[in-house]
């Protein structure tokens, strides 16, 4: 297997490149052949934008430039001999004047000149096939050679119009089928994680069978749950987490979908055969408002090698590495000194570990290190719409039962926070904003004009600091600092949402909860525990306002949903950043046949995402800035290509999938937009107006144009950290 890992990014990119304009070749190709076959005049085949570097026509040869002006020479040269020959063989002309397309064509071909000029033109951005009576710049070209594309049946047109599309489809087929051949990493179809109250922690479950052969378990079957095998959806085989992701997008809010689902019992002795009924829903704040189960896919208990993490979070890890003695590779093995080599048998441990300290093993072929860990409760996470001087977005806001912790400093960076603030310190004010979000630390970073002020809880002792962020051409300002939420303390900078604690602490910034239910609390670990072990009903809390001596005491009322809230959270561990990152499966197909099979499956799939990612974008909850242009799309594709050619065929592949949707889309400029209008001339009789074809153009040009710079300026940010 050819692989490109050695490769420096400029070969990377270089091969990228080359595949994709290969890609712009095909499509044109598409236009061309049709064309031909049709028997439209085609005058240029071009790959890129701009003037001629080099071009090729029969009965000239290859050629630095145009080849434009030799073949009129010869053609004019050509029709002077022949008329001074025999004067009555062709009508008079004049060859300093425009001389009739017909004539000249005819001569062309007696001369034994080709009619299409091969052009490579020195802006590779592109391509185009110019076909006599059609200009994409020019809807009012018209032409009355028969063999012009205006003088073609609508047929022919549409055929010409679609090959492009066809050839693109085509040719992703063809480069999954060779990527597949080799092999590619996908997630499995399989379950990492399950949301809190979400559809899939509520779905319906029937058992179907135990592969051991025992009858069904007294266990109650409820919900999915981390570690099931989704094998089928909706009756159709899975081979990827994508099926699931797509299965859930395409569903309709409401309307249930089937899973048959494997799950494993914890001891590895087999599993038992599952039929699950799950309805998609939409929340605006989550999956950029598509329909979905709440699942996330399964993670992989390998430790990360060092050089995997970006640079600047690698001397932080490396610390952590060195502190437990650890290394990238090693795979975890044991959990208290039982087997556990999934994920899903780590979520179980920590879900029984109740926040008791814990003993992971992880080991390597040389080495075998036991680490202990005292497992903290994950905060949930909420993306939540923010209004800010007219315009909205969106931040995440991690809590608990709605009470958010305070920002903590995890890590100093390089910057202007080094031998300043330190790590631990937990943020009361930036700015002017007290006890801040993560969202509203950053921005208040980001649109300070000079040095900002920056006040910190430090070993129950307030400090002040001003700080002036680093500024760089396309850099987002910085001032060097990692953050966390501090739920290792039981303090809480707000209170979310419609939280049971709302009315209790009446929203009290920087509170301090002393005991809930009778519990003493340290943490949000405690606080959880509390909680998740109280009855329903009315319980005693305890608590410290910010600058209050004594404590107070109050009532909080809880109910069954928010207790089972509580115990439906995982747990989270310090190494965590460590491993458990997403975990890959390699696709590889066993025939040819295979490959076809799972090539065109890919490509369906794909296309599907686009069409969703393009409605998304429309309704406006997938953003301009989330998308890529072609810098973006190298940048990105550089990456991929050096993991091996199938990844970049792979990644071409994708490329094609979008490139075909995007071109039939009815807008003006691309396929799609000529597209309508000849149904529209097909359906009227006769052709839209040229003033309005015109408008049509122009407007399309401004569109696109636009586009085209907003997302190469967000392409150019995130190249430079932005």
């Amino acid at each position: 297997m050819l692989t490109l890992a050695e490769l420096n990014g400029f070969w990377a990119i270089t091969l990228l490149i080359l595949g994709f304009g290969f890609l712009i070749f095909v499509h044109e190709l598409g236009h061309f052949l049709v064309a031909k076959w049709v028997g439209i005049r085609c005058e240029q085949f071009a790959i890129g934008f701009g003037h001629a570097v080099l071009c090729y026509r029969k009965g000239i040869g290859l050629k630095v430039g145009s080849t434009e002006s030799e073949y009129r020479k010869r053609v004019h040269e050509h029709l002077k001999a022949k008329k001074e020959k025999d004067p009555e063989s062709l009508p008079d002309f004049n060859p300093d004047e425009p001389i009739p397309e017909l004539m000249i064509d005819q001569a062309g071909e007696e001369v034994g000149l080709g009619e299409t000029e091969y052009r490579l033109n020195w802006m590779p951005l592109g391509g185009y096939v110019k076909m006599r009576g059609q200009e994409d710049m020019d809807p009012t070209a018209r032409s009355d050679d028969p063999r012009s594309f205006n003088r073609k049946p609508i047929w022919a047109r549409t055929a010409v119009i679609s090959a492009g599309v066809v050839m693109n489809a085509i040719f992703a087929v063809i480069f999954f089928i060779v990527a597949f051949m080799q092999g590619v990493n996908f997630p499995p179809a399989e379950i990492g994680s399950v949301a809190p109250d979400s559809p899939a922690a509520k779905a319906t479950v029937k058992f179907v069978s135990d592969s051991s052969g025992a009858k069904e378990s007294d266990e109650e079957l409820t919900g999915l749950r981390p570690g099931d095998r989704v094998t089928k959806v909706d009756g159709e085989p899975t081979s990827d987490f994508v099926n699931i992701v797509i299965a859930s997008a395409l569903g309709k809010p409401g309307v249930p979908i089937e899973l048959e689902v494997e799950r494993p019992n914890l001891d590895g002795s087999g599993f038992k055969t599952l039929n699950i009924t799950v309805t998609p829903i939409i929340d605006e704040t989550k999956n950029q408002g598509l329909p979905s189960i709440g699942v996330a896919p399964r993670l992989d208990t390998e430790l990360v090698k060092l050089k995997t993490f970006p640079k600047d979070a690698r001397p932080g890890i490396a610390k952590k590495y060195k502190e437990f003695n650890l290394r990238g590779g090693m795979k975890l093995t044991h959990v208290n000194g039982k087997p556990a080599t999934h994920d899903w048998q780590l979520h179980q441990y920590l879900q029984a570990s109740n926040g008791t300290t814990i003993e992971l093993t992880f080991a390597d072929e040389d080495d075998s290190v036991a680490v202990k860990q005292t497992p903290k409760t994950q905060l949930q996470a909420e993306l939540v719409k923010i209004t800010n001087d007219g315009s909205e977005t969106y931040q995440v806001v991690s809590h608990f039962l709605g009470l958010v912790p305070p920002l903590q400093i995890g890590e100093i960076l390089e910057g202007p926070a080094k031998d300043k603030l330190m790590k631990g310190d937990i943020i009361t004010k930036v700015g002017d904003k007290q006890w801040p979000t993560s969202g509203e630390f950053i921005d208040a970073v980001q649109k300070s004009k000079g040095a900002i002020s920056i006040q910190v809880m430090r070993k129950g002792e307030r400090k002040s600091f001003d700080l002036e962020p680093n500024r760089a051409w396309f850099k987002t300002p910085r001032i060097g600092v990692a953050l966390n939420a501090a739920n290792d303390a039981p303090m809480v900078a707000r209170i979310h949402g419609d939280s049971p604690f709302k009315k209790a602490l009446a929203q009290s910034p920087g509170v301090i909860i002393k005991k809930v239910a009778g519990k003493e609390i340290q943490n949000y670990s405690d606080i959880r525990i509390a909680v998740e072990n109280a009855e329903p009903g009315e319980h005693e809390i305890v608590y410290q306002t910010d600058g209050q001596r004594e404590p107070s005491t109050t009532k909080i009322t809880l109910d069954e949903d928010t207790i089972n809230i509580a115990k439906a959270q995982s747990w989270d561990i310090e190494v965590d950043d460590l491993f458990r990152q997403p975990l890959y499966e390699v696709q590889k197909a066993e025939s040819i046949g295979a490959a076809i099979t799972i090539g065109i499956e890919k490509t369906h799939n794909f296309m599907i995402q686009t069409y969703i990612t393009l409605a998304r974008l429309f309704q406006r909850t997938v953003k301009i800035k989330h998308l890529r242009g072609p810098i973006g799309i190298v940048n990105e594709g550089q990456r991929i290509a050096r993991r091996g050619i199938q990844y970049l065929l792979f990644f071409l592949g994708l490329i094609s999938i979008n490139l075909a949707v995007i071109n039939f889309l009815p807008l003006p400029i691309v396929d799609g937009g000529h597209f309508v209008l000849l149904m529209i001339e097909k359906v009227r009789g006769r052709p839209v107006s040229e003033r309005t074809q015109t408008a049509i153009t122009i407007a399309g040009l401004l569109m696109l144009g636009t586009l085209f710079i907003m997302v190469t300026f967000y392409d150019i940010t995130r190249l430079f950290g932005g």
